[in-house]
């Protein structure tokens, strides 16, 4: 999956930065960016398994992306549209139970 983060990284960010209304200044590309930032921060100090770090990368830059359709229940948008970018880009589906709608 390593090799596919780039892709999903370059989707993700330019979905944000296309897609997110304007009138949205703290739940914006900057603030994505910086999520994953510190999330990979935290995952090192704790020692968390490279592939796992990736798959929480992965999760940061998604988790505000379902504001690009809605407010109210963005983060329930958020794993539709991660669950629907990651399988057209084959990602397995043990993978994609961790963006389950719930």
């Amino acid at each position: 999956m390593a090799e596919k983060f780039d892709t999903i990284f370059n989707y993700v960010t330019a979905l944000l930065a296309k897609e997110l209304p304007k009138y949205l200044t703290y739940h914006n590309l900057n603030h994505t960016l910086y999520v994953i930032d510190k999330a990979e921060y935290i995952a090192l100090k704790e020692k968390v398994p490279q592939k796992d770090v990736l798959l929480i990368k992965i999760a940061a830059l998604y988790h505000d992306v379902g504001f690009i359709k809605t407010r109210d229940g963005h983060e329930l948008e958020s794993c539709r549209i991660a669950r629907k970018q990651l399988r057209l880009l084959d990602i397995k589906q043990k993978t994609l139970r961790l963006f389950a709608i719930r």
